[in-house]
């Protein structure tokens, strides 16, 4: 007898489910989203920070066209932003679908707010990996003073 909703068996007790299969596709796709919405609202920042820089660098007064001045925003902008944020949010898309796999039951209210999780993830990525990257170096410099200091007496 066949349980709705059951695509296969992978032993007598582990059943996969559509479900679990929509989370394994969806999650990071929906984690993707979230990166690129922050990677975008990075970028609004980035250009009204810095939109007198970016215009004097791109060209002479001659060549100037906007997809001039826009390519340099973006060279500008990928030398400054860090990792891509799209790509990060997929991966915590893919580690919560992961980890929800199997543990959720299967109505569509349960994979909706999944995928709204991976989303919220995937936007809140790049600010978590700045935090992070601005602890971690602010714990090195701190031990590389006190080795520095160490080492002059």
């Amino acid at each position: 007898m066949e349980e709705q909703g059951v695509l296969f068996h992978l032993s007598p007790n582990v059943v996969v489910t559509i479900f679990d299969v929509l989370l394994l596709f969806l999650g990071p796709l929906c984690g993707l989203l979230g990166g690129a919405v922050a990677r975008h609202i990075h970028f609004v920042d980035f250009l009204k920070a810095h939109s007198d820089k970016v215009i004097s660098e791109s060209t002479s007064d001659i060549e100037r066209t906007p997809l001039k001045i826009r390519n340099s925003a973006v060279h500008m902008f990928r030398n400054e932003a860090g990792p891509n944020p799209g790509m990060v949010g997929a991966v915590l898309g893919f580690v919560v679908a992961l980890y929800f796999i199997g543990a959720v039951s299967d109505h569509l209210t349960s994979l909706a707010r999944i995928l709204a999780l991976c989303i919220l993830l995937g936007y809140q990525a790049p600010s978590l990996w700045r935090t992070q990257e601005r602890i971690v170096s602010n714990i090195v410099e701190e031990k590389v003073k006190a080795i520095l200091g160490q080492n002059s007496k």
